[in-house]
């Protein structure tokens, strides 16, 4: 079933066209507009899987960025005592 687009019929009849030939030409005109195509656009159920991946890669992060502490923290404590050997320790 098509639509007919009215504004462009009753402008065909009031160039001059006859009734068929404006009807049959809006017509045509009305089923020759694209329709937007939505399928490709992702759903919120779509991005579930993805929402669950992230929060995996998020709580991995977080325990890279405690190891990454630890190691700065040795490191930091290695260079303190290469400056001050003597430091608070035994002789």
């Amino acid at each position: 079933m098509s639509i007919m687009v009215i504004e462009i019929y009753d402008a065909l009849i009031e160039a001059g066209a006859s009734v068929e030939k404006a009807h049959a030409a809006a017509k045509v005109l009305a089923d020759a507009v694209v329709k937007p195509d939505l399928s490709p656009l992702a759903l919120k159920t779509d991005l579930e899987p993805l929402r669950l991946d992230l929060a995996s890669i998020k709580s991995d992060l977080g325990w890279l960025k405690w190891i990454a502490r630890g190691v700065g923290i040795g490191v930091a404590l290695l260079v303190f005592k290469a400056f001050f050997p003597h430091f608070g320790g035994m002789q």
